[in-house]
This record gives C-alpha cells, structure tokens and sequence, in this order.
C-alpha cells in the first residue's frame, strides 16, 4: 500500500482504532494534524504529499489528503518521513531535533509522547509502499 493513498489510510485506521494500547494512551486526544511530506525532485517525488487526520478520543475519525487547518502541521524531506517509518528515527527525536518542523505548541504535542510512538510503532506494521527512490 503506497504510503498516504486511501488503501492506506484504511489500514492504518483500522490498525490505529483497534489498538487498546494506543486508545489508553489518547484517549483524551482531540486534535487535528497534518503531516506535510516534502517534494525531493531528485529522488523521484516531485510534489509534495499532505496526509491530514483528525483524533477523537483515541481513534482516528477522518482523514484527507488537502490543505486545510489544522491544530498541528508536521513538516519534513520525504527522507524524514521514510526514516521514522522504517525506524531508523524515532519520531520525538525527529521533532526535538528539528528534523521536522512543527507548526503549532511542541509542548503541546509533547505531552502526547507515549500516543505518538505507538501511534508510529502501529503505522510501522503496515505494509508499506514508498514513493519515488525510497524502498
């Protein structure tokens, strides 16, 4: 399934929603996010892939593949995107180290460390496609 494609989403949504683990993590989670994957031309992604969701109580509830606001934007090079996906880079490292950029209050999104890296850990399950170079 390509990285961010309906199928996708799909999957994640259902692995994410079934999930106690996560669910007691964010169960008090209602916040929107939109992950921006930047373009790198040079490795055959020539756009960039917005991939938004909304939480609500623990599950994830929408999705979409726009611009639109949201409470959080998490920013990065696709390369980010694939490292944290293959874990090769945890994503509050990412975040810490400004290997992601963050719109919105990082000590906000912070204190939803434990839901992040399961959220991350169950989105790592999922047979995954990469665009471009990236395999």
């Amino acid at each position: 399934m390509l990285l961010g494609s309906k199928e996708w989403w799909e999957k994640a949504k259902e692995v994410v929603n079934g999930d106690a683990e996560y669910f007691e993590a964010a169960k008090n989670i209602h916040k929107t996010y939109t992950f921006r994957v930047e373009a790198e031309p040079e490795n055959g992604i020539p756009n960039d892939i917005l991939m938004g969701y909304k939480i609500d109580g623990g599950k994830i509830v929408e999705y979409w593949d726009a611009d639109r606001p949201t409470d959080f934007v998490i920013s990065g090079p696709y390369k980010v995107w694939y490292q944290i996906m293959k874990g090769e880079m945890g994503p509050i490292k990412a975040m810490t180290m400004r290997k992601l950029a963050i719109k919105g209050s990082l000590p906000e999104l912070l204190k939803d460390t434990k839901a992040t890296i399961r959220w991350v850990a169950l989105l790592q399950t999922i047979p995954t496609e990469f665009h471009g170079n990236y395999r």
